[in-house]
């Protein structure tokens, strides 16, 4: 039984006597929270993003190198510092064991980068198949780690889930941190954790964007524009497999012009080159087909072969037929309640653009009585915030020590 560690741009194998040993020295590598090596670390992991030639190709790259700019980080230690309990003094849980999404390459890097900041050894389990986006910024990671001599407290690896690495570490970790959906949630929880360790998990999720017809449409060419670019974003990003990727597009009030919007969208797709292969339109094709066969869309198209719409009457039984890729439900509502049956405990982020502070308002009542955890601007929907799934990371990836 081999665990295979990322190091240095290189991959290392190692046995299990090393990693308990490894495992038994994280125990006494734990730091005080804000250390100024840790800043520095973040500050040259944010420069290399920023300047990376792959930002064109992949601009999650620049999202993430802007989120760990020190002017950012310094924002969100400022305001965990303001909200501390008086007497109170962060310190580490511990050991945080992480285990990152298949689907998303960079999510996991905002919680690993925020464990790092509080002082927490971390243990990162990656996914055994890499894409090639996952493998550049894990070797950026490890690569400055080593150059600030903070490769020994963070090991990122790979192992067969059957290894028993995941019992191990789980059993020593203070903190576990889930990402990957309900199925993988519920194998993991299935690993011992010791009474004095929680994990954060973070469950499959629906996201909805919603939209101020009126507003929309009397909206200048340049705002209407904006507005697709944004949703491009939203939805393109992580091939619409993000949790905050909206699965339907909502508009409030009815629209003069259906396809307004998604033409842009398509145009923005093709301009960009992320027409999707042949076999992706055959299965989109399919599921569009088999929507309308569920009763769930009374008109489906699909706007040449790269977003696929079914438009019909609100049910909640939409999120089991999504596909991903550029497949929309499209609904038109007189009221914001009649969006309520799309609201639950999986919702997450709703997405928004046009609507005024009353019907802002209406909404987050409506998500406080069935289900929602996120009100972002249209663009955002993907961003990263310390305050996720309705956890503060900062707070959830530390303790507190009461002083007299």
């Amino acid at each position: 039984m081999k665990l295979e560690i990322f190091e240095k741009s290189k991959n290392t194998e190692i046995a299990l006597a090393d990693v308990e040993k490894k495992l038994f020295n994280l125990k006494t590598l734990i730091y005080q929270p804000f250390s100024k090596k840790k800043l520095d670390v973040l500050n040259a992991l944010s420069q290399k993003f920023l300047r990376s030639e792959l930002a064109a190709e992949y601009p999650q790259i620049i999202v993430l190198g802007y989120w760990l700019r020190p002017a950012s980080i310094k924002n969100f230690i400022n305001e965990f510092e303001e909200n501390l309990q008086k007497n109170c003094v962060p310190a580490p849980k511990g050991i945080a064991f992480h285990l990152p999404p298949e689907n998303v390459d960079t999510m996991f890097i905002y919680s690993w980068a925020i464990s790092y900041l509080m002082g927490n050894a971390n243990l990162v389990r990656l996914p055994t198949k890499l894409n090639k986006l996952s493998e550049w910024i894990i070797g950026v990671v490890t690569e400055t780690l080593d150059k600030y001599d903070e490769l020994e407290t963070n090991i990122f690896c790979k192992y067969s889930y059957e290894s028993g690495f995941n019992n191990l570490f789980s059993e020593n970790c203070d903190v576990r941190v889930v990402w990957g959906g309900d199925k993988k949630i519920s194998k993991v929880s299935e690993l011992k954790l010791k009474p004095s360790a929680n994990s954060i998990n973070f469950p499959d999720r629906q996201s909805l964007c919603l939209i101020d017809s009126k507003k929309y449409e009397n909206s200048n060419e340049k705002v209407k524009s904006e507005v697709a670019e944004k949703l491009f974003n939203d939805i393109f990003w992580f091939d619409q497999m993000g949790c905050g990727s909206p699965k339907a597009v909502i508009f409030f009030g009815v629209l003069k012009n259906k396809d307004d919007l998604y033409k842009r969208l398509v145009n923005i797709v093709e301009k960009k080159n992320k027409i999707p292969e042949t076999s992706v339109i055959i299965s989109k094709f399919v599921n569009l087909n088999n929507i309308a066969g569920k009763g769930l869309s009374s008109n489906s198209r699909s706007i040449k072969n790269v977003l696929n719409i079914s438009e019909g009457k609100i049910n909640k039984q939409i999120f089991d037929y999504f596909h991903g890729g550029g497949s929309l439900f499209h609904f038109e509502i007189a009221s914001l309640d009649e969006i309520s049956p799309l609201l639950s405990d999986k919702t997450q982020t709703i997405s928004i653009f046009g609507l005024n502070e009353k019907n802002e308002k209406k909404l987050i009542d409506l998500m406080i009585k069935h289900g929602g955890l996120r009100v972002v601007d249209i663009g955002d929907a993907l961003s990263f915030d310390k305050i996720w799934d309705g956890v503060d990371l900062f707070s959830a990836l530390s303790k507190l020590i009461k002083l007299k």
